[in-house]
């Protein structure tokens, strides 16, 4: 049912994608080398009827993969990092965070924050010249 509600929005929204060169953006060949680290998944308990309708029976639950991208430029060596992905530690976020985790609702897998993952796949982390982090927060659901 809300995929047919979504429909009208849709088909409004066909009309609104941009180019590089609505912003102005000149022509480039310059490419960068990107590497994807998983660094872990959360998981929303019960979190399902906020994403689907009808939830069916045994799908109550559902996981996000968090990501943390490391964006190299080939020509010049200037990496980035885009996004750091979660906290091993949740608990420790501020209290209006933690609670979503400490009340079981949302849980993260053990997993390695990702300055060990970096170190595992041999990244000098002096070598990250620049990050780019994002938190988004709508409707009260948080991206960590």
């Amino acid at each position: 049912m809300r995929f047919f509600q979504a429909l009208p929005i849709l088909y409004l929204a066909r009309h609104t994608s941009a180019g590089f060169t609505d912003f102005d953006i000149p022509a480039s060949r310059a490419t960068v080398d990107i590497q994807v680290f998983n660094v872990g998944n959360l998981t929303a308990n019960g979190g399902s009827v906020n994403v689907v309708a009808p939830v069916l029976p045994g799908h109550e639950t559902i996981v996000f993969p968090m990501y943390a991208f490391l964006v190299t430029h080939a020509a010049s060596g200037t990496r980035m990092m885009f996004d750091l992905g979660i906290r091993k530690d949740p608990l420790n976020f501020v209290p209006s965070l933690a609670g979503f985790f400490s009340s079981g609702q949302y849980q993260v897998e053990e997993t390695k924050d990702i300055t060990e993952l970096l170190q595992e796949g041999r990244i000098i982390l002096e070598s990250i010249d620049a990050v780019i982090w994002r938190c988004i927060a709508s409707r009260g659901v948080y991206s960590f």
